[in-house]
């Protein structure tokens, strides 16, 4: 059988390349002849296959099977059901758009892309349980529905890629038989997907383990080869390297509080309102957001809620082995202890093998391996039989898989907890390793040795040292200290980029310790080191220690940071820092005004002391400013109609007033806002219309993308251009590269730096000759270094001998910083700061 993507002597049945591939692509198989160029395509004569009665026996086979059916109408499934998606409340998992203009469904993404006369390939990408796989599923079944009611349809067929070894064309093929219970031979399915116009849903690139390389190049052939075919890609989203060159995506958004109220009363009613009402007291929210750890808590009900993964996965994997399920008599001939060490032992070996399938023979001599060292005389076969009774296991076909890929990371982490966490975070084969990261975190809430894992990551990784303390690892003071010692390491390296991460990361963790570490990043040369640690001690609180810094922030030169500076210090509630706040209102810059206002606002609202203190100032403040505090005052009363007094305040005829109105009316917005906002992108003041298009971008509001880039293109002011650059890379709207690609002749180098960081937002692979034109040849060095961070960012490892050249060429340490950044972006997809 010939793969694609692969080298093939026959020259008969090669596919033909475009001018700019090196790699040979190979065919389809089977007499298939492809010319990509040509888009023609040539098959042996052969009996011709009736698709239209594959096609009706493919859809009754969906609904026969238990996996696809069981989303099927209104019935509760009585077992591995995170979602609810036939409920008349709604689809309750969402996908937003990161690069284009909306927040849609994703019935209604599948249904644009399966009428779309592009067929453009739709990239999917979901956090770990996020449902990425049981909303293809349901998609299947939804066509296979629409088949039965008479409606317009098309079989949409889920490929696992873990059953993948090497051949692309027998995956699909495996998939149709299991999917829709037919028996076509590889040829004959290829058939059936080009001529039923089916849609190839290529589910879990990130389960390819070892043969990812060669997958993605099949898949890009296949893509490249059939045009006329819808083809959906889904990853997990920390495991997306850019494998693809395709501009556009999207992400799965968390389940919002109504979707977990609706799921847990429906299942569990009344027990179920309580359990939520307990998840929003102990602030659970975003922990139970995603689909797969509701379901375990639904499974579970547990007594006290756990705070972190790692409990509630232990006590969801423990609820499931106390099942005995159908072998249940047979099962309780091994030893409980036994059959638990069993999945940790096979969850390893697939772990460390990059792989979440094994076949018969693979778990035979894994569960023998296993039964042999631990001296156990238990047949291997009747330990395969309760393994998978248990519901951990999965038989498909005749081979075997975890429930989900992150309860086998949760056995493989409870493998490396039961070892020596020496040999753990000692072995190179998983630190720095993309596929341990998941293991490393879930290892973090349940392990013993908290301190011995932290400090062992410190060391080597300080990164995931402080991930693993947010997933639960709580480590001793002595290993904390260790860690902040690791980070003053990084806070007074010569990168800025080290410098700007350990401050996110002190940030990250919260430790009033940190303070001594991060009060000298208050004054480093770096605007953006500043202004991370400004940000770093909002998170922090405690303002006591560090009120002296902060308020000379409140003086940056960097704009940014001066308006950071004033949110921050209202927050941690530093008073002395009112009249410096309310002198901060005769400010030039809109911006800092407006966070000034927006301060004093919080202040009146946190205390009888701020309240005081502003009215204290009210007397020596200009006219202008009073009226900036009169504003912030009323809006601070307004309690729950602040939306409404906002948007009253943007008739002001004060210019001070308006922006500071549409800039606080981000964080309060009514439904009209965004139109009333728009109305002002025409101002004839240049630091309303700034202000205004900012703010269109923050609401994303992409009805108004077309308003944006023309100011990007036509408006007099510099400072206008770039902030509406980087509005249109916050709107992710479908209209802006375009629009950013014809402003890169802009003379402002304020434009050039607001597009460089834009396109590295959108990931403008596009942009990336400009870009490089930029890196090397542009006058300013912000507007150097940026664009060689995009291009890191975008993560095209063609750029590597470009960067590489432009490392030996240059002397600006600023800019030899973001050449490293870049490079190791690249090679080693880190992108720990985010534009």
């Amino acid at each position: 059988m010939s793969n694609i993507g692969e080298e093939r002597a026959d020259p008969v049945i090669r596919i033909g390349v475009q001018a700019n591939d090196h790699a040979s692509v190979n065919a389809l198989g089977h007499g298939v002849q492809i010319n990509i160029e040509r888009l023609t395509l040539h098959r042996k004569p052969h009996d011709e296959l009736d698709v239209a009665r594959l096609r009706n026996a493919f859809f009754q086979g969906i609904l026969r099977n238990p996996k696809i059916s069981q989303w099927r109408g209104d019935r509760a499934a009585d077992h591995y059901d995170f979602i609810v998606p036939g409920r008349a409340q709604g689809v309750n998992l969402l996908s937003r758009s990161f690069l284009r203009d909306r927040v849609v469904s994703l019935p209604t993404l599948m249904d644009q892309g399966i009428t779309s006369e592009k067929r453009d390939p739709i990239l999917i990408l979901g956090d770990s349980g996020s449902g990425k796989t049981t909303t293809l599923q349901h998609q299947c079944l939804r066509q296979a529905l629409a088949f039965t009611q008479g409606k317009p349809c098309v079989p949409v067929v889920p490929v696992s890629l873990n059953h993948y070894s090497g051949d692309l064309l027998e995956t699909i093929q495996a998939s149709i038989n299991a999917v829709g219970g037919l028996d076509l031979a590889v040829d004959e399915a290829y058939s059936f997907v080009r001529t039923a116009g089916a849609v190839l849903c290529f589910d879990g690139l990130n389960e390819l383990g070892r043969f990812r390389d060669q997958g993605v190049r099949q898949i890009s052939a296949l893509i490249s080869a059939m045009p006329q075919l819808l083809c959906v890609v889904t990853c997990r989203w920390d495991e997306y390297g850019d494998d693809f060159e395709w501009d556009f995506g999207w992400r799965i958004l968390p389940l919002r509080r109504i979707n977990i109220e609706e799921y847990l009363t429906w299942h569990s009613g009344t027990r179920g309102a309580r359990v939520f009402q307990e998840i929003v007291q102990e602030g659970l929210a975003d922990m139970t957001a995603n689909p797969l750890i509701l379901r375990m808590l639904r499974e579970t009900m547990p007594g006290a809620l756990p705070k972190q993964r790692g409990p509630l996965y232990a006590m969801f994997v423990e609820t499931m082995l106390r099942r005995q399920g159908a072998k249940g008599r047979r099962g309780t001939q091994i030893p409980y202890d036994v059959r638990r060490r069993a999945f940790d032992f096979l969850a390893h070996h697939m772990q460390q093998e990059s792989t979440t399938r094994y076949s018969t023979r693979q778990v035979a001599d894994t569960f023998s391996e296993f039964l042999t060292s631990w001296h156990e005389d238990h047949p291997w076969r009747l330990l395969l039989d309760y393994c998978v009774s248990s519901g951990l296991l999965i038989n498909e076909s005749g081979s075997y898989t975890f429930l989900h890929q992150t309860v086998q990371e949760y056995f493989a982490a409870s493998a490396l907890e039961e070892g020596d966490i020496n040999d753990v975070v000692g072995d190179e084969s998983i630190l720095g390793q993309v596929q341990w990261n998941e293991v490393l975190l879930l290892l973090a809430g349940i392990t013993r040795s908290p301190s011995k894992l932290v400090m062992k990551l410190a060391a080597n990784d300080p990164v995931m040292a402080v991930k693993c303390i947010s997933h639960g690892a709580s480590p001793n003071a002595e290993t904390m200290d260790a860690l902040l010692r690791e980070l003053q390491q990084m806070a007074v390296s010569p990168s800025w980029v080290a410098r700007r991460t350990s401050a996110d990361l002190m940030g990250e963790l919260g430790w009033p310790s940190a303070h001594p570490a991060l009060l000298p990043l208050l004054r480093d040369e770096n605007d953006e080191v500043r202004w991370g640690a400004v940000y770093a001690l909002k998170n922090i609180g405690d303002g006591e220690v560090a009120a002296p810094e902060l308020m000379e922030r409140l003086h940056d030169k960097f704009w940014v940071t001066q308006g950071e500076a004033a949110e921050t210090v209202a927050q941690l509630g530093i008073l002395q820092a009112i009249p410096t706040v309310v002198g901060m209102l005769a400010s030039e810059n809109s911006y800092v005004r407006a966070c000034a206002t927006h301060s004093l606002l919080v202040f009146y609202q946190k205390s009888p002391e701020g309240r005081e203190g502003i009215r204290s100032q009210f007397g020596n403040a200009g006219a202008e400013q009073q009226k900036l505090i009169c504003f912030a005052i009323s809006v601070a009363e307004a309690d729950g109609e602040q939306a409404i007094q906002l948007e009253s305040a943007l008739a002001s005829e004060s210019t001070q007033v308006v922006e500071a109105a549409i800039r606080i009316l981000v964080l309060h917005p009514g439904t009209g806002s965004a139109a009333k906002i728009a109305s002002h992108a025409s101002s004839p003041y240049a630091s309303v219309r700034a202000t205004a298009v900012s703010a269109l971008g923050k609401l994303q509001a992409c009805a108004f993308a077309s308003l944006v880039g023309q100011t990007l293109l036509t408006d007099e002011e510099a400072q206008v251009r770039g902030t509406a650059a980087t509005a249109l890379a916050a709107m992710y709207a479908e209209k802006a590269p375009d629009f950013l690609l014809r402003a890169v002749g802009d003379n402002s180098s304020e434009v050039r730096f607001a597009l460089a960081r834009s396109m590295a937002r959108l990931r403008l692979r596009a942009a990336r000759p400009q870009l490089r034109a930029w890196a090397t040849d542009d006058p300013d060095v912000r507007v150097r270094v940026h664009a060689i961070r995009a291009l890191g960012f975008l993560g095209v490892s063609e750029d590597l001998e470009f960067l590489t050249a432009c490392n030996s060429q240059e002397n600006d340490p600023q800019i030899l910083d973001s050449i490293q950044e870049a490079l190791g972006n690249i090679t080693h997809g880190h992108r720990r700061i985010d534009f």
